[in-house]
This record gives structure tokens, C-alpha cells and sequence, in this order.
């Protein structure tokens, strides 16, 4: 195992163990022997697991500017580099983890779509050190190499969720600024989530995505929303048809100014 590898996988190790003990502690069934103890620690929990993907991220973006700039030599060029960084999966997930990281209060929903690609990196360097092509691997006689393979078939199916899932946390964080009455929070996110559908990157960590890139993932994921779950609510009201609508084109195409 090299370098760059023992630092993703102890990075998405931290990333999945720490989200392990979060959602634990919401389960009441663990109570009360358990329950008091993890109750205590799922805010630190919380935070470690965005902070272990964080690190993740900006030790690839790190040496992959180290990797553009290298051969880089008019201003130009430095800054369609610097783009191309600040537009991809690595970055924009960057700030979403900081902006849950000190969220008022755990979301653990928001823990989905960081977890979605730590798995599929942390499952990648296991099945890369473990698996054998003859089968005697205790790895490959317990079958996961099948359960490594059945989830790259699934990676799409995975990708769409992820995407979903940052869809809706936009619902929690409004319903939470309209309580609190700040929208400094619903803003920035919304600034964020509208940049996804333009992210043009198809990869995360190490991970290459099977199909696609996230772009396509959150345009298709609020075209599934427009069609099937506001679609049967607004069919009957021609403008709260054309409110739907627009809300999805807000997040799927670009404003004639600004982004």
C-alpha cells in the first residue's frame, strides 16, 4: 500500500466508523446501557466524520494542483486550472462538509452523501489488497468480492440517491431557517446546491464514477422530482405547476447572469 492509498483508506475508514457511531446514536434500541454513552459522543462522531472526508479531499486536491501547476506558464492557463479544481466533486464536497460540520445541530441525513463515496474508495483498496483471482482469499471465500462487485454494478443507483439525498437536506435546512427566521444558512446552501448540477467531474476521492458524471446525477434527480413527486400535487393547479417547474430550472440551468 502506498502512500496516497494508507491515506484514503484511513481517511474513509475514520469517515464510515465515525458515522457508524453517530446514527448508533440515535437508535434507542441501544438503551440504556448504550444509548447515554454514544448520545454524548455523536456530535463529536458527527464532526470527525466530515472532518476525516474533508482531509480526504483536500489532500487530493492538493497534490492535484501540485500536478496542473506544474506545467503551467501564463495566467490564463493557471486560472482555467484553478476552475477546473474549484469545480469539482473534491471541492464542492469540501464545503458542503464544513457546512454540516458545524451545522446547529447533527443532520445525519447529511452524512449520505460523503458516506456514498468513502464506501466505494474504502471498499475499492480492500478489494484491491484482499482479493484473489483463485478464490482461497478468506476475502474472496466470504464473499466480498461478489458484495465489491454487486456494488459497482449499483454505483449509479447509489450516485442518484446521493444526489437525492442533497435535494432534500435543502427541505431540512429551510424548515430550520424558517423556525430560527435566518436564512444566511438556506442562501449559502442553495449557492451550493446550484453548483452541483453543473459539476462536470466524475470522479471523487480515487473513485471513477461507472456511469455519468455528478452533473447528470442531480439534473435527473430533480427532473424525477419535478415528474413524479410534484408533478401529481401540482397537476391540478397550472401555477403551482409553473412553481415547480421553475424551482427545478433554478437548479438544473444557468441564470442569463451570474451562475
Amino acid at each position: 500500500m502506498d502512500f496516497r492509498t494508507a491515506v484514503f483508506f484511513l481517511c474513509t475508514t475514520a469517515t464510515l466508523l465515525s458515522t457508524t457511531c453517530a446514527i448508533a446514536g440515535f437508535l434507542p434500541f441501544l438503551s440504556p446501557t448504550f444509548f447515554p454513552l454514544l448520545r454524548f459522543h455523536i456530535q463529536r462522531t458527527y464532526r470527525v466524520a466530515f472532518f476525516s472526508a474533508c482531509l480526504a479531499f483536500i489532500y487530493r486536491i492538493g497534490y492535484t494542483l501540485k500536478k496542473l501547476t506544474g506545467g503551467v506558464t501564463t495566467q490564463e492557463q493557471m486560472r482555467k486550472e484553478l476552475n477546473a479544481v474549484t469545480s469539482s466533486n473534491g471541492f464542492q464536497l469540501t464545503m458542503f462538509s464544513v457546512i454540516f460540520a458545524f451545522y446547529s445541530r447533527p443532520l445525519i441525513i447529511a452524512l449520505f452523501p460523503i458516506c456514498v463515496p468513502a464506501l466505494y474508495q474504502w471498499f475499492t483498496i480492500v478489494h484491491k489488497i484482499f482479493h484473489s483471482e483463485d478464490g482461497k482469499s478468506l476475502y474472496t471465500k466470504v464473499g466480498m468480492s461478489r458484495i465489491f462487485s454487486f456494488l459497482q454494478e449499483k454505483m449509479h443507483v447509489a450516485l442518484s440517491l446521493s444526489a437525492l439525498m442533497e435535494i432534500v437536506i435543502l427541505a431540512v435546512i429551510v424548515t430550520d431557517s424558517v423556525r430560527k427566521r435566518s436564512v444566511g444558512k438556506t442562501f449559502m446552501y442553495v449557492m451550493w446546491l446550484r453548483s452541483r448540477y453543473q459539476c462536470e467531474d466524475n470522479t471523487v476521492f480515487r473513485i471513477k464514477y461507472t456511469y455519468y458524471n455528478t452533473g447528470y446525477y442531480h439534473k435527473e434527480a430533480w427532473k424525477s422530482l419535478n415528474q413524479n413527486l410534484f408533478a401529481p400535487l401540482t397537476s391540478r393547479v397550472p401555477a403551482l405547476q409553473r412553481v415547480s417547474d421553475g424551482i427545478a430550472m433554478a437548479f438544473t440551468q444557468p441564470r442569463s447572469r451570474g451562475i
